[in-house]
């Protein structure tokens, strides 16, 4: 399953979504996105699937 919360700018409400039944991949998570935020802020956000987590610093 996947839950996405994308905060959203004051005064306006955060977007939330949930999708289930698929394996998680870039090209999935871009078309799944791009109706609801929009083209390049799906494509930013889909380049995150196979990123390396961020590290602590410690």
């Amino acid at each position: 399953m996947w839950k996405i919360l994308l905060p959203s700018s004051p005064g306006a409400e955060d977007l939330y979504g949930t999708h289930s039944g698929l394996e998680l991949d870039a090209a999935r998570l871009a078309a799944w996105l791009t109706p609801i935020v929009g083209a390049d802020a799906a494509a930013e956000l889909a380049r995150a699937v196979d990123a390396d987590p961020p590290h602590s610093g410690a």
